[in-house]
């Protein structure tokens, strides 16, 4: 049986967890991680899993949800690379590395005319911060990685109050 006091902390709990799981600002990817960008294809659109990623080496998974063959560009900062034409209900995976900067994705089928119809969309890469020599241990840190380091041990406490 559970104590009806421990159903409050269960609820704290899991939101400073939520908290920490989304406080991470997409620049504190650590370098060398290769991120993962999901794209969805359809009648007339570009989707993405996420509107920013932090700079480095990024692989788009794209699946062609649509009816018809389209294709993945992305396009920017002296980048312009695609896919292969995708077929409706195939995949592909375009791994490129990318630098700060706002980048275009689009569909390139039919000589853009896709993308005029509305498929496209645009990606913001953000730059890594320079850490330089700390001083202190928290000084090579950025402003997201304190506060997470904070609502850890925030969550830390919160279970153990509960057990």
């Amino acid at each position: 049986m559970i104590p009806t006091q421990a159903i409050p902390h269960l609820t704290a709990v899991g939101a400073l967890f939520a908290t920490l799981s989304v406080g991470l600002a997409p620049a504190d990817r650590m370098p060398g991680n290769v991120a993962v960008v999901d794209g969805k294809l359809s009648e007339w659109k570009v989707e993405l899993s996420t509107p920013a990623i932090a700079a480095g080496t990024v692989t788009f998974s794209i699946v062609n949800a649509g009816s018809i063959p389209h294709g993945f560009e992305v396009e920017g900062q002296g980048i312009e690379k695609e896919t292969p034409v995708i077929q409706p209900g195939a995949t592909a995976a375009l791994t490129l590395n990318l630098k700060a900067g706002t980048y275009e994705v689009y569909c390139p089928v039919g000589g853009d005319s896709h993308k005029m119809l509305g498929m496209d969309t645009h990606l913001t890469v953000v730059g890594t911060k320079s850490s330089g020599s700390p001083r202190n241990g928290n000084a090579g840190m950025s402003p997201s990685h304190m506060a997470a380091m904070s609502l850890a041990s925030a969550l830390r406490s919160a279970v153990q109050s509960i057990v």
